[in-house]
């Protein structure tokens, strides 16, 4: 299979709304399900996705495909509680039916590593596993069910092809043993645990009752379990811990995401509802760490101030309508419904790739989209945009010259009317402080900055306010009570040209970082 060498490629089908995607092994071949009761088989040939064969044996929506890189045999299942193996006939896919023993429909489907069974999710509150019955000639199936307490979303197998992760609506993701003596060798013990019978609980962890779980994968050890779930969290437990109940968990303020795959055994892709790809890592112990999104935006440069007057003024005397751009800035226009693995082996993919709700299927070059990864960390920094950044700046400017007016009136008002050091200094103080309140309420109320960065920004004041009260004070003092001795007023006139400049040179710093960042993010995204 022979692709253009781009970070990001992607591909209108044409069969709209992908539900779910899966490649063949050398990926020139992709089956997709456009949310309906048919499976569209494609060929890459002539640089370009053409159809190859429509599977139409399930009789409504497709809900979980899945292709076996080396016998190439497709599993699909259905809401129409069916499950089928696809076997290619020559030209043609020949269909055989699973005994699945369900009585609601099916929502996930995945072959184990070595091909031999495979496992479906489905409403029914089971997961039932698959295998295939030299004796009848037929695919029978073993179920687990307890302690499942709702609808099943998601299934992975662990690599060692006897464990097998559920992700339910019940809010638990757990980690069962589907040990066919039929078809398996006896395991081997491994972190998860030494004795695996069919059905045992080996592991179950909560999600905290945020959500339920949309996808769950194994890393590719097989030592690491990340799922996701309904509340924006993605969470991650690594059986080689000495408290294997440990989660780590980050909630973001992205929109829930619905799938996930590990791209190296310490990173992990997630997408969803936010319509784009973002990198995590797990770092150390229990450090579950957000990178950068994966799809960057272009910024389009704003206008200027004029024409946009000019442009409001025309909607206002002819009552002109205008055009709203309701496209989003990512790639995807609606929910990524579906990541996989595309090039590299387990454990080190170097592509991936999404398919969505609005019918696109796209490829991620990672090693292509290292060199971005710089600049969508600014973006981060920024709050989203250079404007942001800009927006800062003033405000941040703004505070200063609010600080700064305030401390003058203050120093004027104690050297003309009050005449004790020690009034002088706590005036400065409590008026100082009321002066950092009111910067930062400023400051928070216009631009809702994030914690961190509120915090930061006070600090700054404070420090700032310090410095020049101390420097006021020893002033003062130098003034009006050292006079009659020389050498403590040499001493006090160094101390006090000392924190004068520490002074200014602090102020001089803040407003030059905030400079800097501004004028680096308008250079990449414009302002």
């Amino acid at each position: 299979m022979v692709m253009a060498q781009q970070p990001v490629q992607h591909w209108n089908l044409g069969v709209g709304p992908i539900s779910c995607h899966a490649w063949n092994k050398d990926r020139t071949q992709l089956a997709v399900s456009p949310s309906n009761n048919e499976i569209h088989v494609f060929e890459w040939s002539g640089g370009q996705w053409k159809r190859k064969h429509v599977l139409t044996e399930h009789d409504l929506p497709v809900t979980g495909i899945d292709w076996a890189p080396n016998t190439n045999r497709i599993v699909s299942c259905s809401q129409d509680k069916n499950a089928f193996v696809w076997t290619a006939d020559g030209a043609n896919w020949k269909p055989e039916l699973v005994l699945v023993r369900i009585n609601r429909g099916a929502t996930s489907v995945k072959w184990s590593p070595l091909e031999n069974k495979f496992a479906v999710g489905s409403a029914a509150k089971l997961v039932s596993v698959c295998y295939y019955e030299k004796e009848n000639d037929w695919w029978v199936s073993k179920q687990i069910k307890k302690p499942i307490r709702s609808t099943v979303t998601c299934i992975d197998w662990h690599p060692n092809n006897v464990l097998l992760a559920v992700g339910a609506c019940d809010f638990k993701t757990r980690v069962f043993s589907a040990y066919v003596k039929e078809v398996d060798e006896k395991p081997a013990p491994n972190p998860w645990g030494t004795k695996m019978p069919f059905g045992a609980v080996m592991a179950e962890y909560s999600n905290g009752g945020g959500g339920w779980v949309h996808a769950v994968r194994f890393s590719p050890s097989g030592c690491r379990l990340g799922w996701v779930g309904h509340d924006s969290s993605i969470s991650v437990v690594d059986a080689n811990d000495s408290d294997k109940e440990t989660i780590t968990t980050i909630k973001e303020w992205y929109l829930p995401f619905t799938s996930l795959e590990w791209a190296t055994e310490n990173s992990v892709v997630a997408a969803g509802h936010d319509c784009c790809p973002m990198l995590f890592t797990f770092e150390g112990t229990n450090k579950l760490k957000f990178v950068s999104k994966l799809d960057v935006p272009s910024e389009q440069k704003s206008g200027n101030v004029s024409s946009a007057f000019e442009r409001f003024k025309t909607i206002d005397r002819y009552a002109a309508s205008e055009a709203v751009d309701v496209n989003l800035k990512t790639l995807h226009q609606n929910t990524v419904t579906q990541i996989c693995a595309h090039t590299g082996s387990k454990g080190s993919v170097a592509k991936f790739s999404t398919s969505g709700i609005d019918g696109l299927l796209v490829l991620w070059d990672l090693k292509g989209l290292e060199a971005k990864v710089a600049s969508i960390k600014w973006r981060e920094m920024a709050g989203g945009s250079g404007r942001c950044c800009a927006s800062m700046l003033v405000i941040m400017l703004s505070a200063l010259i609010l600080l700064g007016a305030a401390e003058i009136a203050i120093y004027l008002f104690v050297r003309l009317i009050l005449s004790s050091t020690l009034c002088k200094t706590y005036c400065w103080l409590g008026a100082g402080l009321l002066t950092i309140f009111f910067s930062a309420s400023v400051l928070f109320l216009m631009v809702g900055v994030k914690k961190r960065s509120g915090c930061l920004v006070i600090a700054h004041f404070v420090v700032i306010f310090l410095l020049q009260a101390t420097s006021w004070t020893l002033s003062e003092v130098y003034e009006w009570r050292l006079w009659w001795n020389e050498q403590i007023r040499d001493e006090l006139r160094v101390v006090y040209v000392q924190v004068y400049v520490l002074t200014t040179a602090w102020q001089a710093a803040g407003v030059t970082i905030a400079a800097v960042a501004t004028l680096m993010s308008c250079l990449t995204y414009g302002c």
